[in-house]
């Protein structure tokens, strides 16, 4: 993740033997405390240990105003490919209830790992009509932290992987609704270049066809206990708006 003016280029020039699998341009941070916005956001993949130290070495030495970089390991394409033709072919099909009434965004948005009022309204101020994709960098809680009065199965043993994963699966099925889905999905490693506040542990790109259709998310009509899911197993998060 990079902010730069000349950011492709300098990537594309230092980082010659790596092949670019995925980029998006201009982002900015739609859940989290960053207050630089990023130009671009580039996934390598290196066919060797040597180029990939050699690239790593030379993008230590030059200069961005602010620069992230980390180590990812993919799921397999098999599991992505399978990932896609379920949410193209059953969950797009199996529709969810929608809420009567859109929700206001001052009663919605009060979780500490969703997005800010503001910053919602900025990406509908910014409406283009092109698709939007939306990085997800999920930090977990080693052992759920369930309330109290939390009426689920799951609460005494379960993970906070295991928790959010239960809420992601829910979550695909909306995104599938939308006409969305997975772009790309992986295990986070160590931070090479940079200073992050969160030990990231996974990844994940997701796309919808506009910035409006993401905000649909917030209007399906949702299980209590699954929105729970997500606010117990999760440490820290954070989401950036690209295009």
């Amino acid at each position: 993740m990079v902010n730069h003016e000349d950011s492709t280029y300098k990537l594309k020039s230092i980082v010659q033997k790596g092949k670019v699998l995925w980029s998006g341009i201009n982002g900015f941070d739609l859940i989290g405390n960053e207050t630089v916005e990023w130009k671009e956001v580039i996934i390598f993949q290196f066919r060797n240990t040597t180029d990939f130290e050699n690239s790593v070495n030379l993008l230590r030495e030059e200069s961005f105003k602010k620069i992230q970089m980390y180590v990812i390991e993919p799921e397999s394409k098999i599991k992505l490919a399978i990932i896609h033709f379920i949410m193209k072919k059953i969950l797009s099909r199996s529709k969810m209830e929608v809420l009567k009434e859109e929700r206001e965004l001052d009663s919605l948005l009060n979780s500490p790992i969703l997005p800010k009022k503001e910053k919602i309204l900025r990406l509908l101020a910014e409406e283009d009509g092109n698709p939007v994709i939306m990085l997800n960098l999920m930090e977990y809680l080693p052992n759920a932290s369930y309330p109290p009065n939390f009426k689920g199965k799951h609460k005494k043993t379960e993970t906070g992987k295991q928790a959010y994963n239960r809420y992601g699966r829910n979550a695909m099925k909306a995104v599938a609704n939308l006409g969305g889905h997975l772009d790309y999905m992986g295990t986070v490693g160590k931070t090479l270049i940079g200073k992050d506040t969160g030990k990231w542990e996974s990844i994940a790109l997701m796309r919808y066809p506009t910035n409006t259709t993401f905000r649909k998310m917030f209007d399906f009509k949702g299980n209590d206990n699954e929105i729970t899911y997500r606010d117990v197993g999760l440490k820290k998060t954070a989401v950036i708006a690209l295009k």
